[in-house]
């Protein structure tokens, strides 16, 4: 029996038999089911319906969209208690609160039909900071260039934003005269 929301398609090879789910994506550069972050997202007090999409920015970077009906819920709260069954690279980086899902003629969630939705305002519920010194502005610069974001707040989580170590590497790499990091000795004291 496959879930009712995975495509599933067989290979034979040798006497072996393998199933693939299109359920199963992956999720900058982790392996990750859809239909398990959409079951969670569930599971939270005022969601009746949820459906979660992989969409990619302008620069090209995946991000988990999640779409929500049922009550309008803070996107910190929302990131709380899912946080509670997740790996952190599972966490939706967006949250859309719908009135109603676009549903299809047979009773289904339409997910051809969900909005469109801006992929470079990632919602991260902190206070806005912006860059003051020349430092910080360089680093801004680095981050906007690398996430394919408008605008940084100097107090939000690189990976809240959709940063992971691979971003890391080329933040790093984008200006290295203006970022440097100061690794903690080996091994720690």
């Amino acid at each position: 029996i496959y879930p009712a929301d995975a495509l599933a398609g067989e290979l034979v090879k040798r006497n072996y038999k393998v199933v693939l789910f299109t359920d199963e994506r992956g999720l900058n550069n982790y392996k990750g089911k859809l239909g398990e972050i959409e079951n969670i997202l569930c599971k939270v007090e005022g969601i009746t319906h949820a459906v979660v999409v992989v969409r990619k920015n302008s620069a090209g970077r995946q991000l988990i969209c999640a779409f929500y009906s049922g009550t309008e819920i803070n996107t910190k709260e929302i990131r709380n208690q899912i946080g509670q069954h997740l790996p952190k690279y599972m966490i939706p980086h967006i949250f859309t609160h719908l009135e109603k899902m676009p549903m299809t003629t047979s009773g289904k969630i339409s997910r051809n039909n969900l909005p469109e939705i801006d992929l470079t305002s990632i919602d991260t519920e902190t206070e806005y900071v912006a860059a003051e010194t020349e430092k910080e502005k360089a680093l801004a610069k680095a981050i906007i260039t690398v996430l394919g974001v408008e605008k940084v707040n100097m107090v939000d989580n690189f990976f809240n934003m959709g940063g992971d170590s691979i971003n890391a590497i080329y933040l790093v790499a984008y200006h290295p005269s203006r970022i440097t990091c100061k690794a903690p000795p080996y091994p720690p004291p």
